[in-house]
């Protein structure tokens, strides 16, 4: 995983920042990640929601004219249902996995001069 700060180097001195792990590991996130974080966890329940009855009514459409009894046309949809909730999980990883790669906000202190002030951590999966 590679890191990638803002500023990159100190705005007093010139000299580049190299902050420990231990620093900004526990910085703050911004009000998107909550926002996207609460958005995305409703998103996915909805998803859910619309994939169960998506795949009532596409087993409905398929399987009309096939007179199936109830238990077969159930057992039809069930495995109609397992992709599309495979579906709406590789979704939700996707989204979760971009909100965990938004920047977070630390202080950091230069080693050379007496410069301390805000700086942003991004985090990249290389």
């Amino acid at each position: 995983m590679s890191v990638r700060f803002s500023p990159d180097a100190c705005l007093g001195c010139g000299e580049p920042l190299r902050p420990k792990y231990s620093t900004y590991r526990h910085g703050t996130r911004g009000p998107l990640f909550t926002l996207g974080l609460v958005g995305g966890m409703f998103a996915v329940l909805g998803l859910l929601a619309v994939s169960f009855l998506g795949g009532f009514a596409l087993a409905d459409e398929l399987f009309a004219n096939a007179n199936l009894p109830d238990r077969e046309k159930g057992a039809l949809t069930f495995l109609i249902q397992i992709p599309m909730f495979a579906l709406v999980v590789v979704a939700a990883r996707l989204g979760f996995r971009a909100l965990h790669r938004l920047p977070r906000t630390f202080t950091v202190g230069c080693e050379t001069c007496t410069w301390t002030g805000p700086c942003k951590v991004y985090e990249a999966e290389v």
